[in-house]
């Protein structure tokens, strides 16, 4: 039985060894820039831009109008021959235009001709409804079971003065009035609490 273990044991400790050791390897390689990253031969030929041709439009570049930019392969041209080399992927802006001038913060904020964002709204305070602050939690349920029992569903939350009994909290101030005048309707005295 403990040959068992130590076996089972050993041999645990050897894969350990391995994978560490494939691990190292693995980096150096990495390190080194020989490790093999993608098939090349399963990557689609680069596409060909016949000369004479408008320059690509540059993605993700300055949005200047009338900015292009040419560009140079990256891979060597079939049958091992070197590419030709070609000016480097640079912006070339229009003479007509220079870029705006550092825009101040505005609403709207306008991204293209048709992309409309705006900023995020203000967010709104919340408003709870609370029933009361008792010193037990034993006071805190039997109240909620009283409030059960009047079609509410109360919750209760731990907070330095004691228990607090809730019925809700809401973002809009109109949803806590209508539960406000709910609970007063049913013969329960509540307190609203505003909160940023």
């Amino acid at each position: 039985m403990a040959e068992n273990r130590l076996l089972s044991i050993g041999l645990a400790l050897l894969l350990l060894t391995v994978s560490l050791g494939l691990g190292w390897l693995a980096g150096r390689l990495f390190e080194a820039g020989s490790a093999p990253t993608v098939n090349e031969a399963a990557l689609p030929p680069p596409p060909t831009i016949p000369p004479g041709s408008a320059p690509a439009r540059m993605v993700g570049g300055p949005r200047t109008p009338g900015a292009t930019a040419t560009v140079r392969p990256t891979r060597p041209a079939p049958g091992g021959a070197p590419a030709a080399a070609g000016p480097m992927s640079t912006p070339t802006p229009s003479p007509q235009t220079s870029p705006p001038p550092p825009a101040a913060r505005a609403t709207p904020i306008v991204l293209g001709q048709s992309e409309v964002v705006s900023p995020a709204p203000a967010r709104r305070p919340l408003h709870i409804v609370q029933v009361a602050v008792v010193e037990t939690r034993e006071e805190a349920q039997a109240l909620m079971v009283r409030l059960r029992g009047l079609g509410f569903a109360p919750y209760l939350v731990a907070t330095r003065e004691g228990f607090a009994v809730r019925l809700g909290a809401f973002r809009r101030a109109a949803h806590a009035a209508a539960l406000v005048r709910r609970a007063e309707a049913a013969g329960v005295s509540v307190t609203v609490i505003v909160r940023p």
